[in-house]
Formats: structure tokens, sequence, C-alpha cells
């Protein structure tokens, strides 16, 4: 926890059962703070109010970004998965997976048009103990909407 107007750090709170925490989003509204965590993946749902974490749900590996976009939230993986969540009669649970490409771990929300922007590029074979590099010139933005 955070007094920004003090520029003062009041409280630490672990993220376990998540692994390293990455990426970050939150509801102001409802103090939830939105992490996703890798080694062991999960995205976790923690009150801001006292740091207890409300949800745990699992996802894809190398999760880079997190959002809220009012209604659910999402977690972007550079294994190609884009989980949904919501809460529903107070629990937290994975409503969606969406396989979104490899290397999709960047995300960005815009919230009016109900839209998700994944920037990625297509990927050389990886060689072995080796990450896949991306090809040159094969930049791409991948656009989620919802029906």
């Amino acid at each position: 926890m955070v007094d920004l107007k003090a520029r003062k750090v009041l409280a630490h709170w672990p993220v376990a059962p998540g692994g390293s925490p990455v990426g970050l989003a939150i509801d102001t509204e409802k103090h939830r703070l939105f992490i996703g965590c890798r080694k062991p993946q999960k995205m976790l749902v923690m009150s801001t109010d006292d740091g207890k974490v409300v949800g745990g749900l699992p996802i894809a590996a190398g999760v880079d970004a997190t959002r809220w976009d009012g209604q659910q939230a999402f977690a972007s993986t550079r294994e190609g998965k884009l989980s949904v969540a919501e809460e529903k009669g107070g629990k937290w649970e994975t409503v969606q997976t969406v396989t979104t490409g490899l290397g999709t771990k960047t995300m960005d929300i815009d919230s009016a048009a109900h839209k998700i922007y994944l920037p990625t590029a297509e990927f050389e074979e990886a060689k072995a103990g080796t990450r896949s590099a991306a090809k040159p010139g094969t930049f791409m933005i991948v656009v989620m909407g919802r029906r």
C-alpha cells in the first residue's frame, strides 16, 4: 500500500500463491488489484484495502500484461493465450481463454470500443534451448473484440 501524497510505502503484501508479479491493473471502484504472475502462472485478485488475495486463477506461461475494463480482468501471455476473468456470485473465475497467437504477451484495451490490442510478430522455429526469434518485418497487432 502506498500513500501517494506523502510519497510513502505503508505496507508490503505477498502475492502467494502466485509467482513473480509482472502485470498489474486496478479496479478503483471495488478496490481490487489484478496481478499477473509467473512461475507459478496465476492471475491474482487482491483487495487494495488489506492485501488479501480474494482470487487466484491459472493462466498460460509468460504473462506480461494484465488489464481491467470495468467488468472483466484480462491476462495476456507469450504462449498466445488471453485469459478472461470475472466475478460471479462473489467468486472469481476464468470465463474464457482465447488463443491469440505466439508472442501476444503485451496488450492494451479500448474499453469504450470493447477491443483489446495485442502486438506480436511471426516467429522463427525455436532452436534447442532457446526462445524463438521474431521474423523481421512481420510486426502486427491482433485485435480482439467482444460480440
